[in-house]
């Protein structure tokens, strides 16, 4: 098909829109196209627009819609200097198309109050239409005619003419259209002067406010230069919502949207300097302060305080919108008839009762946020950060999982459309938006990604993708089989799947086989989804899609081995995902709540040098009920025992303190992966180079290939020890992810942990005891005997044993290995209680046992990791080399670890 070009010019000047068009064509066709016939569209517009300026126009819209169009055809251009040229066309032959014209400040903003519009029949071939301001009028009744359910393109021509002749001559903000529409739904049209609204006005009353500016951006009315009265109005205003921009000289005041409703006035208040003649003192803080302040005066400090006496402070209150442009965390306090004031003093205060005093230099009102002072509202002219969205619609349809601070989404649409766009809506007005593609065609059963980038007026970029599939007739693919929970693995052809497991029971127990089809309407049906199988089989289920004419089977092979070694090292075992009670007490944990088991002497120093400090992670247990999440984890000391006669005290580790880790002040942490989060963090990432509790380099740095949305750190030394006391040493944090998938200590982001007295805004609860493991024995893997550098006796030496016995253990032998030995726990061995609200982490106990969370207790020295449960080899990649700043001990202490083993699960597989 030959291309065929149409022309739309529009020429603005600074207070009007009007057209200078001129068509340039090609070709002049009709196409076919699967028996279906298209013309195209030229369009000229002209108007009268108030409110829009050349160089406010960056990108025009024309869209053509009706009801025998599936979807509706759009075309969208850059505009320079106010002119742009654009093509139209494909448009299927039929009655009542509705054209739009939009103006776009940017690739997906709209202008206020442009939008232009009328109604045609569209011939094979050219077309030509008018569209002004009362063409709008009709277009406007057509379009609420279509929303409300309407087959404009069956209307008889009588239809059109009793619609028609109810549209009175105004423009379309003059017209009542939805009434209209209703109207002739009911078969009870009136005469047209009837559907003509009335224009709205604007009021407001002056205080110190001559020179200021007041503009509603409607395309009807003027703006307004506020003189020395005290009170006045604006009129001619279009019924709508519109911004109504406030300034004083070309300081923006205030900006804001407001309703205008037919016939009615609309009052904007008070407008000008508040502040004359009065001392209010502004202050940006998280919470509201209280403030105590007093006037100096050459160096003199009145005894009298603005406001009394200190001890009878109250908080300060919120900053309203009367005073500040954008009040968020903003407090105010007004002495204005506090008295005391000699006039020509400067102001002095303290905040919350602290010794610290802010000498402010100022006179009169002023506004401090922590660092400086301002004469003025620092907000007037604050560019927005806001760079989320507030919705996204396909096709028309808005996303019903829609969340702003959610970024990808997947959707599908019906096999048989066959374009697909996409339109969203920024959560601040001033933001804009671009789309790519805006408009793609699309073929069955294929997936198109779709990127929104949204930027705040600060420059601040977001973006969203959404991944539109279009379905296929009759479709019988799976989108996944899940076995126990699990996911199978599909082999290339499609048709397959594999399932493997290896444990340490004696068979395998299947309890469920779920298929999930791609197509919601599709059915299925499966051999069996129960069964057991033993070790070294495999055992064949056959699942069924039937969906209209079409049928697909697939199979799923399940597979499983015995292996000993799995004893000591697990996850989840037979499905062990914590249990459904409450945890009052140490004596409350039990096997039940077990979900890792780990082995002793798995971390760096049994490698390298007993010089390291850290904890040596065992098990971890989990617990939950209608208001907590309860963790236990075991941290166990196995040099101190006895093993076939040797002794292992002389092994202790240094300056450990007989093993006591609260004596001394080490790093614990717990990562979750509650499955809430947008953007997931892959790590306790602040920045690209900057980390929790340390920087890149020198902090805990690591990676876990299952992401993580909470991260708590603490000291070793905090928490209530043995229900007797409260030990507090450092600050721990219990850090959220943010939208761009970082950390940060930002309020919200960074929640406090209770101490003895205090609750924290997350309300976690840390206590910890001596010899309290539930298990009661642990093992620890003993061959080759000189794993490491340092023998494991003081009379032996590395020569003493065979290569073989000295060739260096790995995590993978660990993982591996079935020669353990057992020991029993010991007064040296320590478990942490964590009790975590189940609101703060945005879950409840329903999601918890339906869904699920995932978990991963972590470990250092205070560098990098050293041990973590479940357990992963890269603990240990590098624990046999030499530190760089101590060759005495290993180079785990520096090293990022990796971390791929799968995290546990709480509640659900």
């Amino acid at each position: 098909m030959k291309k065929i070009v149409k022309n739309l010019m529009i020429c603005l000047g600074s207070i009007f829109l009007a057209s200078c068009t001129s068509e340039l064509l090609e070709e002049k066709s009709s196409i076919k196209n699967e028996n279906i016939e298209y013309g195209f569209i030229s369009i000229s517009t002209s108007g009268k627009v108030r409110s829009l300026s050349m160089n406010e126009i960056k990108t025009a819209k024309i869209t053509v819609e009706s009801s025998d169009i599936k979807t509706s055809i759009e075309t969208i251009s850059k505009v320079n200097g106010g002119t742009g040229t654009f093509s139209i066309d494909k448009i299927p032959v039929g009655k009542n198309r509705i054209v739009k014209v939009e103006a776009y400040d940017s690739d997906s903003k709209t202008i206020s109050g442009f939008v232009l519009s009328n109604v045609m029949d569209v011939n094979s071939g050219e077309n030509s239409i008018s569209i002004n301001w009362e063409t709008t009028a009709l277009g406007n009744v057509y379009s609420a005619l279509l929303s409300n359910g309407k087959d404009i393109a069956t209307f008889t021509n009588s239809q059109n003419s009793s619609i028609k002749s109810a549209v009175p001559q105004a423009k379309g903000y003059f017209v009542d259209s939805e009434q209209i529409a209703t109207d002739f739904g009911t078969g009870s049209l009136k005469e047209s002067s009837s559907y003509k609204l009335s224009s709205s006005s604007l009021s407001y009353t002056a205080s110190n406010a001559s020179g200021y500016t007041i503009t509603v951006c409607d395309p009807c009315s003027e703006s307004k230069t506020i003189s020395t009265e005290t009170s006045g109005s604006i009129e001619n205003i279009a019924p709508g919502t519109w911004k109504v921009i406030i300034k004083d000289g070309e300081n923006i005041v205030s900006s804001k949207n407001m309703t205008f409703v037919s016939g009615k006035v609309t009052d904007a208040g008070t407008i000008g300097n508040l502040l004359e003649g009065k001392l209010i003192i502004f202050v940006k803080a998280s919470s509201a302060p209280t403030i105590w302040a007093w006037e100096t005066n050459e160096g003199t400090t009145f005894s009298e305080k603005l406001d009394g006496k200190w001890e009878n402070q109250s908080s300060m209150i919120e900053a309203t919108t009367e005073y500040m442009a954008n009040p968020s965390g903003w407090y105010m306090k007004d002495f204005t008839t506090a008295g005391a004031l000699s006039g020509n003093g400067t102001i002095s205060f303290k905040l919350n009762k602290v010794d610290k005093q802010y000498d402010s230099g100022k006179t009169a009102s002023f506004w401090f946020d922590g660092t400086n002072y301002y004469d003025s509202d620092p907000t007037l002219n604050q560019l927005s950060s806001d760079a989320t969205l507030s919705s996204i619609s396909v096709n028309g349809n808005a996303l019903s999982d829609f969340n702003s601070s959610k970024t990808s989404y997947n959707s599908e649409i019906a096999y048989d459309v066959e374009t697909v766009t996409i339109t969203a809506e920024p959560t601040d007005s001033n933001a804009t938006i671009s789309i790519s593609p805006f408009t793609t065609e699309i073929s069955s059963g294929a997936t198109i990604k779709y990127t929104i980038t949204v930027q705040a007026e600060d420059g601040t970029e977001k973006t969203y993708t959404v991944s539109v599939r279009r379905a296929v007739e009759n479709d019988v693919t799976l989108s996944k089989i899940e076995v126990n929970g699990k996911s199978a693995t599909a082999s290339s052809d499609g048709i397959t799947y594999t399932y493997s497991v290896t444990n340490s029971d004696s068979s395998l127990s299947i309890s469920s086989i779920v298929a999930t089809p791609v197509d919601s309407n599709a059915n299925i049906s499966y051999s069996a989804t129960t069964g057991t199988i033993q070790d070294g089989n495999t055992e064949s289920f056959t699942i069924t899609v039937t969906n209209g004419t079409k049928t697909a089977t697939y199979t799923v092979k399940v597979s499983f081995t015995h292996s000993d070694a799995i004893q000591y090292y697990w996850t989840n075992k037979n499905g062990s995902v914590g249990t459904n009670k409450t945890i009052l007490s140490w004596s409350d944990w039990t096997e039940d709540e077990k979900i890792v088991q780990c082995a002793a002497y798995d971390d760096p120093r049994s490698w390298r040098g007993i010089q390291e400090v850290n904890h040596d992670v065992y098990a971890l247990y989990a617990a939950y009920d209608d208001t907590n999440l309860y963790i236990m984890c075991e941290l166990v000391n196995p040099v101190d025992r006895m093993v076939d006669g040797v002794g292992f005290m002389w092994h202790d580790y240094a300056a450990s303190d007989n093993a006591q880790w609260d004596n001394r002040d080490i790093p614990l942490g717990i990562l979750f992966n509650t499955g809430k989060a947008s953007n997931p963090a892959n790590g306790p990432f602040l920045s690209e180079s900057e980390v929790i509790w340390g920087d890149n380099t020198g902090g805990i740095n690591f990676k876990d290939s299952e992401g993580m949305d909470w991260v708590l750190y603490h000291s070793s030394k905090y928490g209530l020890l043995d229900g007797k006391s409260f030990v507090e040493v450092g600050t721990p944090g219990f850090f959220h992810v943010n939208d761009s998938g970082y950390f940060s200590y930002d309020s919200g982001y960074c929640l406090s942990v209770n101490t003895g007295t205090t609750t924290g805004t997350s309300g976690i609860d840390i206590k910890y005891k001596r010899n309290c493991a539930v298990s009661t024995s642990l093992f620890f893997e003993s061959t080759p005997k000189n794993n490491r550098i340092y023998p494991l006796t003081e009379n032996t030496k590395s020569e003493d044993y065979t290569a073989e016995e000295n060739k260096a253990q790995t995590g993978e032998m660990l993982l591996t290995s079935s020669n353990y030995t057992e020991i029993l726990t010991s007064d040296n061995d320590m478990s942490y209680w964590y009790t975590i609200p189940l609101n703060t982490l945005g879950i409840d106990k329903a999601y918890i046992q339906n869904t699920g969370i995932g978990i991963r207790q972590l470990t250092t020295n205070g560098g990098s990791l050293m041990d973590c449960a479940p357990w992963d080899p890269c603990m240990v990649d590098v624990a046999k080399d030499e530190c760089e700043d101590d060759p005495s001990t290993s180079a785990e202490k520096r090293d990022v670890d990796n971390i791929t083993t799968p995290q546990a699960r709480i509640g659900h597989m």
